[in-house]
């Protein structure tokens, strides 16, 4: 292929990349979390990390993928997880599993802390709660 063909095809590419993915989404994806926390002490211990990556381990209550742009799972203590754009990730969360769940902690306007985006985590990997 012509170098300049490839360099523009290139060039393409992460622009489009840039622009499909935010910031977030390539922590959440990528990035390392700043704690592990099971989800009835994420009301205590995690205002320390808000706007920062976490994993929450939690038993799954409900999944809500209506919206064309969001799919929520929701956490037996009322963490919600917004999957986004991850459909079949969230689908294949079942009602009472235990899962890890790692995303950008935040927190609404009505206080309520939400995961914004969120991913499922590996199963095999192992969870170490932080103290």
């Amino acid at each position: 292929m012509n170098p300049i063909r490839l360099f523009l095809a290139l060039t393409v590419a992460l622009t489009l990349a840039s622009v499909s993915c935010s910031r977030e989404e390539w922590t959440v994806e990528y990035g390392t979390p700043k704690a592990q926390l099971v989800e009835a002490n994420l009301a205590t211990k995690g205002e320390a990390f808000i706007g920062d990556k976490v994993t929450v381990k939690g038993v799954v209550s409900a999944v809500d993928t209506s919206q064309p742009d969001a799919a929520w799972v929701q956490l037996s203590e009322g963490t919600r997880c917004n999957l986004r754009h991850l459909k079949v990730m969230a689908e294949n969360c079942e009602v009472g599993e235990e899962i890890d769940i790692s995303g950008i902690l935040k927190r609404t306007i009505n206080g309520e802390l939400i995961l914004d985006p969120a991913v499922v985590g590996d199963p095999k990997m192992k969870f170490q709660p932080t103290d």
